[in-house]
């Protein structure tokens, strides 16, 4: 073998022509990103044989080697079903961690079907045993009802290459590792492992309703980097109906293993109970290009805030992601900060962060409903919708202290109902790009926005009844240039405040601004606490009373006539036939009677004198 190399040349003749699609797996020249010293096996399938004595894989090598040991198994089983009994798994484990420890080992396989069985180990974790259910390069699996107790180890472990895999009704009790978990590459926890006897991606899975106890994790998904760097993927997974308690950080963990992870896929219906502070779902795989959360929740008996955020998003590189139902029923304070919140983003790099029907609808101490929570992130387009709190103190989005250097390049908020906190608060100054900020129906709260970078606020339908200070405050030099749109808003207090020289603008006919703090453009109209609504006219540079004398409206332009084609000329009906009258013949007029006037008697004329 050669590094980089998916050619396998043999020494002796064994290849046939039949052989293209038979796996091919050599020892110590497959995947090592994850730990050197536990190199895992090249694995693939035959694509061409060359000669008798050398074939073509799927799969390159990752080192070069003269000497290997190789193994070329038949062509794949299928139609394999287990069903029923209670199964004991009694094999040991050492930290060399070999494949006979499983209890079932499963390898390419096709049309698989495990139901209705209850899989124990004997002696203490990671000591009793490996996988309770170990299932590699599997296609069209299902795995229902089964029940694992004491398990040393995981519970059902599937490992690529492997698709088409269905997961029901899974219960849990002590598992010594993770109850459920899928790998894409295996075996690098230890020096000298032999559990990465298969590597490949994992793709169109359905997890459905899994209950643990005490476990370490109720799922953990990885997919990590193949022989010669090549990164496998997990892709179209999803899962829902997590319950129960883990002993680990968290219900369930898609992070890095074997190198870096790539996820794509949702979860849903997650009402697992939390672990001290640390978040119920952790999405920390180095590369998520897409992913949907929908339905977690903080139960009212966990003892401890969410610090972590109840979903954490920690993945360096983020497509999309869409987050929804995030619920916070505790009321309970932690040792730590006690800042809980619902999504707290780590992200270095997200495209789009939906969030909706995030809520608090208990007297927490605090919740934000989304932190940035680490220095540089950098979202395309953020959207919050539907947000809901009760809790004594905190934000719809909070840039906490370790957030420095945040940029955001369009925000949208709509329907938004709190009781106290900003819907924008920075701690820590943001980057200099402006964000495009939209709010849209939002009830309650002390303030809009306190700005630590420069913003375009549109504002509209907004109410604040019992507000605290300025609706929008600019904290630092930071904060310039800022402008302000309302519309359609209320609130007693007034709208800007700064606490140096930034520049702000702002339209603003119903809420009070202090125009000696504006630095405006032409035809900005606000509201004045002394003089009502004036106008700036740019130029005399002064605020004027705005000019009430409608524009005027352009008269719109008389249609020209159209011509018509003339109608067909109508049939005209025949003219009727009459008999002969004799003419009519006039009567001579009557003269009408002379009438007598009365005699009227005239002033003389005076004579003329001689």
């Amino acid at each position: 073998m050669t590094a980089g190399s998916p050619v396998v040349t043999l020494s002796n003749a064994v290849f046939t022509p039949g052989m293209v699609g038979q796996r091919i797996q050599i020892l110590d020249v497959g995947p090592r990103a994850g730990r050197v010293g536990a190199p895992g096996s090249m694995y693939g399938a035959i694509i061409a044989v060359t000669s008798t004595s050398q074939v073509t894989l799927d799969t390159p090598a990752t080192s070069s080697s003269t000497a290997a040991h190789m193994y070329l198994y038949p062509h794949n089983d299928s139609n394999i079903s287990i069903q029923g009994g209670t199964w004991i798994n009694q094999n040991k484990n050492a930290l060399s961690q070999v494949l006979s420890g499983h209890g079932f080992l499963i390898r390419r396989a096709s049309g698989v079907t495990l139901a209705k069985l209850t899989v124990k180990s004997t002696g203490r974790a990671q000591q009793g045993g490996q996988y309770a259910i170990s299932l590699a390069d599997v296609t069209n699996v299902t795995a229902a009802s089964l029940t694992f107790t004491n398990t040393a180890s995981d519970g059902l472990h599937v490992q690529g290459p492997a698709s088409g895999i269905t997961v029901q009704n899974i219960v849990g009790t002590n598992s010594g590792d993770d109850l459920v978990a899928f790998t894409g590459v295996d075996g690098q926890s230890h020096d000298g492992s032999r559990l990465g006897d298969c590597e490949g991606d994992i793709s169109n899975v359905t997890v459905q309703s899994v209950k643990g106890t005490s476990c370490l994790t109720h799922l953990k998904i990885t997919s990590g980097v193949g022989a010669a760097g090549v990164q496998r993927h997990v892709t179209g997974f999803q899962a829902s109906g997590i319950t129960g308690t883990v002993t680990g950080t968290s219900s369930i963990n898609i992070v890095n293993y074997a190198g870096t992870t790539s996820f794509e896929g949702s979860i849903s219906n997650v009402t697992a109970s939390p672990n001290g502070t640390s978040p119920i779902v952790n999405i920390g795989a180095a590369s998520v290009s897409a992913i949907t959360i929908d339905g977690v929740t903080w139960p009212a008996s966990a003892k401890s805030t969410p610090d972590s955020g109840i979903v954490n998003l920690a993945s360096p590189s983020v497509g999309t992601a869409t987050v929804r139902n995030v619920v916070l029923k505790s009321t309970a304070k932690s040792r730590a900060t006690g800042l809980g919140c619902g999504v707290r983003l780590l992200s270095a790099s997200v495209g789009a962060l939906d969030v909706s029907d995030v809520s608090c609808p208990v007297l927490a101490p605090h919740f934000d409903s989304v932190q940035f929570a680490a220095p540089g992130i950098a979202v395309n387009t953020l959207t919050i919708a539907s947000d809901t709190s009760s809790a004594l103190d905190g934000n719809v989005l909070h840039f906490t202290p370790a957030s420095t250097g945040y940029s955001i390049g369009s925000a949208a908020f709509t329907d938004i109902l709190r009781t106290t906190g900003s819907i924008w608060e920075a701690d820590v100054d943001g980057g200099a790009v402006a964000t495009a900020i939209t709010v849209n129906r939002s009830t309650g709260g002390r303030a809009f926005a306190l700005l630590r970078s420069p913003a375009t606020m549109t504002l509209s339908n907004m109410k604040q009844p019992s507000p605290s200070g300025a609706a929008v405050r600019l904290m630092s030099p930071a904060a310039s240039p800022v402008r302000v749109v309302v519309s359609t808003s209320t609130r007693p207090a007034t709208l800007i405040s700064r606490t140096a020289s930034q520049a702000v603008s702002a339209v603003s006919p119903t809420i009070v601004v202090d125009q000696t703090l504006l630095t405006p453009l032409d035809g900005d109209i606000i509201l004045n606490a002394n003089q009502g609504r004036i106008q700036y006219d740019a130029a005399t540079s002064t605020w004027v009373s705005p000019n009430s004398t409608p524009a005027p409206q352009a008269t719109p332009n008389k249609p020209a006539a159209t011509i018509h084609d003339a109608p067909p000329p109508r049939h005209r009906p025949a003219i009727r036939q009459h008999q002969h009258r004799p003419p009519h013949r006039r009567q001579p007029r009557r003269p009408l009677p002379r009438q007598r006037l009365p005699q009227q008697h005239l002033p003389q004329r005076p004579q003329r004198q001689q």
